[in-house]
Protein backbone atom coordinates (compact mmCIF):
# COMPACT_ATOMS: atom_id res chain seq x y z
CA UNK A 1 0.00 0.00 0.00
CA UNK A 2 3.05 2.85 0.92
CA UNK A 3 4.35 1.46 -2.37
CA UNK A 4 1.28 2.39 -4.37
CA UNK A 5 0.72 5.88 -2.49
CA UNK A 6 4.55 7.05 -3.29
CA UNK A 7 4.09 5.47 -6.92
CA UNK A 8 0.67 7.97 -6.73
CA UNK A 9 2.74 10.96 -5.78
CA UNK A 10 4.28 12.49 -9.13
CA UNK A 11 0.60 11.99 -10.88
CA UNK A 12 -0.82 14.18 -7.64
CA UNK A 13 1.79 16.96 -8.13
CA UNK A 14 1.06 16.62 -11.97
CA UNK A 15 -2.35 17.58 -11.23
CA UNK A 16 -1.59 20.44 -8.40
CA UNK A 17 0.67 21.73 -11.24
CA UNK A 18 -1.89 21.87 -13.46
CA UNK A 19 -4.59 23.17 -11.34
CA UNK A 20 -2.62 25.93 -10.26
CA UNK A 21 -0.90 26.76 -14.18
CA UNK A 22 -4.10 26.31 -16.25
CA UNK A 23 -2.47 27.68 -19.82
CA UNK A 24 -0.08 24.77 -18.95
CA UNK A 25 -2.84 22.26 -19.13
CA UNK A 26 -4.43 24.40 -21.94
CA UNK A 27 -1.00 23.74 -23.98
CA UNK A 28 -0.79 20.06 -23.22
CA UNK A 29 -4.33 19.21 -24.28
CA UNK A 30 -3.29 21.01 -27.28
CA UNK A 31 -0.81 18.58 -28.03
CA UNK A 32 -2.60 15.34 -27.30
CA UNK A 33 -5.44 17.05 -29.17
CA UNK A 34 -3.11 17.74 -32.21
CA UNK A 35 -2.09 14.50 -31.99
CA UNK A 36 -5.09 12.19 -32.11
CA UNK A 37 -6.78 15.38 -34.83
CA UNK A 38 -6.26 12.99 -37.63
CA UNK A 39 -8.76 10.71 -36.26
CA UNK A 40 -11.93 13.77 -36.15
CA UNK A 41 -12.70 16.81 -36.94
CA UNK A 42 -14.00 17.47 -33.57
CA UNK A 43 -10.26 16.79 -32.03
CA UNK A 44 -9.09 19.42 -34.74
CA UNK A 45 -10.99 22.09 -33.80
CA UNK A 46 -9.93 21.12 -29.91
CA UNK A 47 -6.55 21.26 -30.54
CA UNK A 48 -6.47 24.36 -32.47
CA UNK A 49 -8.48 26.73 -29.80
CA UNK A 50 -6.54 24.81 -27.06
CA UNK A 51 -3.49 25.94 -29.04
CA UNK A 52 -4.74 29.61 -28.94
CA UNK A 53 -6.06 29.61 -25.38
CA UNK A 54 -2.97 28.30 -24.16
CA UNK A 55 -0.87 31.02 -26.11
CA UNK A 56 -3.48 34.01 -24.91
CA UNK A 57 -3.89 32.50 -21.06
CA UNK A 58 -0.70 34.17 -19.92
CA UNK A 59 -0.92 37.80 -21.54
CA UNK A 60 -4.60 37.46 -20.51
CA UNK A 61 -3.59 36.53 -16.92
CA UNK A 62 -1.32 39.81 -16.49
CA UNK A 63 -4.61 41.73 -17.02
CA UNK A 64 -7.04 40.73 -15.21
CA UNK A 65 -6.67 42.45 -11.62
CA UNK A 66 -6.96 45.64 -13.84
CA UNK A 67 -9.76 44.90 -15.58
CA UNK A 68 -7.77 45.57 -18.31
CA UNK A 69 -8.69 42.51 -20.13
CA UNK A 70 -11.11 40.81 -17.81
CA UNK A 71 -12.70 38.24 -19.56
CA UNK A 72 -11.75 34.95 -20.52
CA UNK A 73 -11.94 33.17 -23.70
CA UNK A 74 -14.43 30.23 -25.44
CA UNK A 75 -14.94 29.35 -28.82
CA UNK A 76 -18.04 28.46 -30.94
CA UNK A 77 -17.34 26.40 -34.09
CA UNK A 78 -19.96 26.89 -37.03
CA UNK A 79 -18.78 26.25 -40.56
CA UNK A 80 -18.35 29.15 -42.56
CA UNK A 81 -18.12 31.48 -39.71
CA UNK A 82 -16.03 34.78 -40.18
CA UNK A 83 -14.90 35.12 -36.35
CA UNK A 84 -17.40 37.04 -34.96
CA UNK A 85 -17.87 37.48 -31.13
CA UNK A 86 -19.64 37.97 -28.47
CA UNK A 87 -19.75 38.32 -24.28
CA UNK A 88 -21.69 35.94 -22.43
CA UNK A 89 -21.06 34.39 -18.46
CA UNK A 90 -17.52 36.26 -18.15
CA UNK A 91 -15.67 35.02 -21.17
CA UNK A 92 -15.62 36.26 -24.69
CA UNK A 93 -17.11 33.51 -27.15
CA UNK A 94 -15.65 33.69 -30.58
CA UNK A 95 -17.01 32.28 -33.16
CA UNK A 96 -14.98 30.88 -36.36
CA UNK A 97 -14.50 28.36 -38.49
CA UNK A 98 -11.08 26.36 -38.80
CA UNK A 99 -8.75 27.34 -41.49
CA UNK A 100 -5.52 25.24 -42.50
CA UNK A 101 -3.18 27.90 -41.61
CA UNK A 102 -3.12 28.22 -37.60
CA UNK A 103 -1.15 31.36 -37.49
CA UNK A 104 -4.14 32.90 -39.40
CA UNK A 105 -6.42 31.38 -36.83
CA UNK A 106 -4.89 33.14 -33.85
CA UNK A 107 -4.34 36.35 -35.38
CA UNK A 108 -8.26 35.87 -36.56
CA UNK A 109 -9.36 34.78 -32.89
CA UNK A 110 -6.76 38.13 -30.96
CA UNK A 111 -8.15 40.13 -33.02
CA UNK A 112 -12.17 39.11 -32.25
CA UNK A 113 -11.06 38.60 -28.50
CA UNK A 114 -9.70 42.27 -28.01
CA UNK A 115 -12.11 43.85 -30.09
CA UNK A 116 -14.91 42.75 -26.67
CA UNK A 117 -11.99 42.02 -23.73
CA UNK A 118 -9.90 45.42 -23.92
CA UNK A 119 -11.02 47.33 -20.99
CA UNK A 120 -14.49 46.71 -21.64
CA UNK A 121 -16.03 48.81 -19.13
CA UNK A 122 -14.66 51.96 -19.90
CA UNK A 123 -14.35 51.34 -24.20
CA UNK A 124 -17.32 53.32 -24.98
CA UNK A 125 -16.29 56.64 -23.04
CA UNK A 126 -12.77 57.00 -24.89
CA UNK A 127 -11.74 58.36 -28.09
CA UNK A 128 -12.06 56.08 -30.90
CA UNK A 129 -8.87 56.65 -32.18
CA UNK A 130 -6.92 56.14 -28.96
CA UNK A 131 -9.53 52.67 -28.37
CA UNK A 132 -8.29 52.01 -32.07
CA UNK A 133 -4.46 52.28 -31.60
CA UNK A 134 -4.79 51.12 -27.89
CA UNK A 135 -6.06 47.89 -29.52
CA UNK A 136 -3.34 47.79 -32.26
CA UNK A 137 -0.65 47.99 -29.65
CA UNK A 138 -2.29 45.09 -27.71
CA UNK A 139 -3.13 42.59 -30.39
CA UNK A 140 0.44 43.19 -32.13
CA UNK A 141 2.35 42.58 -28.55
CA UNK A 142 0.29 39.44 -28.43
CA UNK A 143 1.22 38.31 -31.63
CA UNK A 144 5.13 39.21 -31.29
CA UNK A 145 5.28 37.42 -28.04
CA UNK A 146 2.83 34.59 -28.62
CA UNK A 147 3.00 33.92 -32.53
CA UNK A 148 5.31 35.63 -34.47
CA UNK A 149 4.81 33.86 -37.36
CA UNK A 150 1.42 35.82 -37.48
CA UNK A 151 3.27 39.28 -37.46
CA UNK A 152 3.51 40.01 -41.28
CA UNK A 153 0.45 39.18 -42.02
CA UNK A 154 -1.13 40.59 -38.58
CA UNK A 155 0.37 44.31 -40.43
CA UNK A 156 -1.37 43.45 -43.77
CA UNK A 157 -5.10 42.76 -42.07
CA UNK A 158 -4.81 45.89 -40.10
CA UNK A 159 -3.08 48.54 -42.40
CA UNK A 160 -6.15 50.12 -43.58
CA UNK A 161 -6.66 50.87 -39.63
CA UNK A 162 -3.02 52.18 -39.79
CA UNK A 163 -3.66 54.22 -42.62
CA UNK A 164 -6.17 56.46 -40.51
CA UNK A 165 -3.92 59.13 -39.72
CA UNK A 166 -5.08 60.02 -36.01
CA UNK A 167 -5.22 55.94 -35.47
CA UNK A 168 -1.48 56.16 -36.56
CA UNK A 169 -0.13 59.29 -34.38
CA UNK A 170 -1.28 57.61 -31.46
CA UNK A 171 0.08 54.39 -32.28
CA UNK A 172 3.49 55.87 -32.53
CA UNK A 173 3.04 57.63 -29.32
CA UNK A 174 2.00 54.26 -27.73
CA UNK A 175 4.96 52.52 -29.24
CA UNK A 176 7.09 55.16 -27.98
CA UNK A 177 5.37 54.94 -24.50
CA UNK A 178 5.80 51.08 -24.56
CA UNK A 179 9.76 50.89 -25.40
CA UNK A 180 9.93 52.90 -21.75
CA UNK A 181 7.58 50.43 -19.91
CA UNK A 182 4.84 53.18 -19.67
CA UNK A 183 1.94 51.28 -21.62
CA UNK A 184 0.88 48.00 -19.73
CA UNK A 185 1.90 49.09 -16.10
CA UNK A 186 0.42 52.62 -16.09
CA UNK A 187 -1.67 53.59 -19.47
CA UNK A 188 -3.80 50.39 -19.64
CA UNK A 189 -5.12 50.52 -15.95
CA UNK A 190 -5.03 53.95 -15.41
CA UNK A 191 -7.82 54.35 -18.53
CA UNK A 192 -9.46 51.43 -16.73
CA UNK A 193 -9.15 53.03 -13.79
CA UNK A 194 -10.49 56.66 -14.85
CA UNK A 195 -13.89 55.10 -16.39
CA UNK A 196 -15.95 56.12 -14.00
CA UNK A 197 -14.73 59.36 -14.21
CA UNK A 198 -14.90 59.19 -17.67
CA UNK A 199 -18.17 58.34 -17.91
CA UNK A 200 -19.68 61.41 -16.21
CA UNK A 201 -17.34 64.04 -18.54
CA UNK A 202 -18.82 65.34 -22.06
CA UNK A 203 -17.17 63.43 -25.38
CA UNK A 204 -14.86 66.77 -25.94
CA UNK A 205 -13.90 67.29 -22.23
CA UNK A 206 -12.96 63.46 -22.16
CA UNK A 207 -11.00 63.49 -24.93
CA UNK A 208 -8.95 66.59 -23.19
CA UNK A 209 -8.40 64.19 -20.24
CA UNK A 210 -7.27 61.14 -22.19
CA UNK A 211 -4.91 63.46 -24.41
CA UNK A 212 -3.80 65.72 -21.92
CA UNK A 213 -2.71 61.93 -19.94
CA UNK A 214 -1.41 60.39 -23.19
CA UNK A 215 1.10 63.54 -23.86
CA UNK A 216 2.35 63.35 -20.04
CA UNK A 217 3.45 59.57 -20.49
CA UNK A 218 4.90 60.77 -23.90
CA UNK A 219 6.69 63.44 -22.46
CA UNK A 220 8.25 61.17 -19.79
CA UNK A 221 8.88 58.66 -22.38
CA UNK A 222 11.18 61.04 -24.22
CA UNK A 223 12.97 62.74 -21.12
CA UNK A 224 16.62 62.73 -22.00
CA UNK A 225 18.71 61.03 -19.57
CA UNK A 226 19.49 62.82 -16.13
CA UNK A 227 16.19 65.62 -17.26
CA UNK A 228 14.57 66.11 -13.99
CA UNK A 229 12.51 69.10 -15.46
CA UNK A 230 9.70 66.59 -17.05
CA UNK A 231 7.30 66.35 -13.98
CA UNK A 232 6.97 62.92 -12.24
CA UNK A 233 2.99 63.54 -11.58
CA UNK A 234 -0.32 64.43 -13.75
CA UNK A 235 -3.56 65.49 -11.59
CA UNK A 236 -6.62 66.35 -13.58
CA UNK A 237 -10.49 65.71 -13.54
CA UNK A 238 -10.04 62.07 -14.35
CA UNK A 239 -6.37 61.09 -13.63
CA UNK A 240 -4.67 61.44 -10.39
CA UNK A 241 -1.04 59.93 -11.08
CA UNK A 242 1.60 59.69 -9.22
CA UNK A 243 5.09 58.12 -10.27
CA UNK A 244 8.34 57.70 -8.19
CA UNK A 245 11.34 56.32 -9.62
CA UNK A 246 13.85 54.49 -7.61
CA UNK A 247 16.72 54.32 -9.60
CA UNK A 248 19.62 57.35 -8.60
CA UNK A 249 22.36 55.56 -6.27
CA UNK A 250 23.01 58.62 -4.19
CA UNK A 251 19.22 58.86 -2.99
CA UNK A 252 19.10 55.11 -2.58
CA UNK A 253 22.25 55.67 -0.10
CA UNK A 254 20.29 57.65 2.11
CA UNK A 255 17.82 54.45 2.61
CA UNK A 256 13.38 53.99 2.07
CA UNK A 257 12.73 57.44 3.83
CA UNK A 258 13.32 60.12 0.98
CA UNK A 259 10.72 57.38 -1.16
CA UNK A 260 8.30 56.86 1.63
CA UNK A 261 7.82 60.81 2.29
CA UNK A 262 7.30 61.25 -1.88
CA UNK A 263 4.69 58.59 -1.42
CA UNK A 264 3.33 60.22 1.93
CA UNK A 265 3.36 64.03 -0.24
CA UNK A 266 1.58 62.63 -3.07
CA UNK A 267 -1.54 60.60 -0.57
CA UNK A 268 -1.23 64.51 0.88
CA UNK A 269 -2.08 66.02 -2.59
CA UNK A 270 -4.66 63.40 -3.59
CA UNK A 271 -3.52 61.31 -6.04
CA UNK A 272 -4.43 58.26 -5.82
CA UNK A 273 -2.75 56.18 -8.34
CA UNK A 274 1.08 55.91 -7.19
CA UNK A 275 3.26 54.00 -9.41
CA UNK A 276 6.68 53.02 -7.93
CA UNK A 277 9.39 52.02 -10.61
CA UNK A 278 12.86 50.64 -10.93
CA UNK A 279 15.66 48.28 -12.66
CA UNK A 280 15.72 44.28 -11.89
CA UNK A 281 19.02 44.98 -10.50
CA UNK A 282 17.62 47.32 -7.69
CA UNK A 283 14.73 44.59 -6.74
CA UNK A 284 15.86 44.12 -3.05
CA UNK A 285 15.90 47.97 -1.64
CA UNK A 286 12.55 48.16 -3.89
CA UNK A 287 10.70 45.43 -1.64
CA UNK A 288 12.39 47.29 0.97
CA UNK A 289 10.85 50.73 0.03
CA UNK A 290 6.94 48.54 -1.04
CA UNK A 291 7.15 47.36 2.59
CA UNK A 292 8.17 50.38 4.04
CA UNK A 293 5.45 52.24 2.50
CA UNK A 294 2.67 49.16 3.06
CA UNK A 295 3.72 50.16 7.31
CA UNK A 296 3.63 53.61 7.27
CA UNK A 297 1.02 54.38 4.78
CA UNK A 298 -2.73 54.08 4.30
CA UNK A 299 -1.82 53.04 0.86
CA UNK A 300 -3.63 49.83 -1.09
CA UNK A 301 -1.03 47.71 -2.56
CA UNK A 302 -2.02 46.07 -5.14
CA UNK A 303 0.30 44.00 -7.66
CA UNK A 304 3.90 44.57 -8.52
CA UNK A 305 5.30 42.79 -11.97
CA UNK A 306 8.00 43.34 -14.51
CA UNK A 307 8.26 44.20 -17.73
CA UNK A 308 10.39 44.60 -20.80
CA UNK A 309 11.24 48.15 -21.19
CA UNK A 310 14.58 50.77 -22.21
CA UNK A 311 16.14 52.69 -19.50
CA UNK A 312 17.18 56.60 -19.77
CA UNK A 313 20.09 55.86 -21.94
CA UNK A 314 17.49 53.56 -24.38
CA UNK A 315 19.33 50.51 -23.39
CA UNK A 316 17.06 47.47 -23.28
CA UNK A 317 16.36 46.57 -19.34
CA UNK A 318 13.43 44.54 -17.16
CA UNK A 319 11.86 47.33 -15.56
CA UNK A 320 9.65 46.22 -12.34
CA UNK A 321 6.16 48.38 -11.19
CA UNK A 322 4.17 48.70 -8.68
CA UNK A 323 0.92 50.08 -7.87
CA UNK A 324 -0.22 51.30 -4.89
CA UNK A 325 -3.82 52.89 -4.97
CA UNK A 326 -5.94 55.14 -2.40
Amino acid sequence: MVLEFLSSIPFIAIIIYLIKNPEKAEKWGSILARAFSHFSKKAERHSVSADIQSRLSSYIKNFTVEGVLPYGLRFKWIDGANFESYVEEGDVVVIMDHHNNNARNFLSAVIAYTSQALFPSVRAYLPKDVLDASELLVQEKIIREERPDALEMFMKVVSERIKNPTVEKNKKIFDSIDQMGYFEPILLPELTHAGHRLQQSPLSETETEVNGFVTFLEQRSNRQSGDDSVPLQYDSKSFHVSIVIVAKSFMMAKGVNPYLHRVQDSIAHNYDSIYLMTREDKASFFDSVIDAIKENTAASFKWKKQFKALDGKKRKVYAIVCLFRI
